[in-house]
């Protein structure tokens, strides 16, 4: 546990914690196939990926912006604002829908906390290389 990131590090001296106080775009995820955005319980925003037929596939819990309004700088700032809210529709394991504290693993893994008396809740959210998909490890302690 010496910190020096080879992935045994005490995870105290590697992650950054987010500032809830401070605004921020959705965790980034993704690996040069799939991009996605994580909410910082570790549920997801939106997961994309190319499509050999139809192009870029997405999945989202969020309405598309309506092309007429692709003009209007007013209608597209707000979109940009909502993509960003706390309160976004999110999708995942139900289990996670609550409240959680944001961290950065490594400067890129995105890693969510929820801690309460009943117990801890932990997301970490990769995209392993070269891969169609994310993947989540999600450890529960009582």
């Amino acid at each position: 546990m010496d910190g020096r990131r080879h992935g045994l590090s005490d995870p105290a001296l590697s992650a950054t914690k987010l500032d809830r106080r401070k605004s921020y775009k959705p965790l980034d995820v993704g690996n040069g196939v799939i991009s996605g955005t994580v909410a910082p319980n570790g549920r997801l925003h939106s997961l994309g990926m190319a499509h050999p037929v139809i192009g870029r596939l997405w999945l989202t819990a969020t309405e598309p912006f309506p092309e007429s309004l692709r003009d209007d700088e007013d209608a597209v700032r707000r979109h940009r604002a909502a993509l960003a809210a706390p309160d976004r529709p999110s999708f995942g394991l139900s289990l996670l829908d609550v409240a959680a504290e944001a961290f950065l693993e490594e400067s890129s893994v995105p890693h969510g906390v929820h801690e309460d008396e009943s117990g801890r809740i932990e997301v970490w959210t990769i995209a392993p290389a070269l891969r169609t998909g994310l993947a989540q490890l999600i450890r529960i302690t009582a």
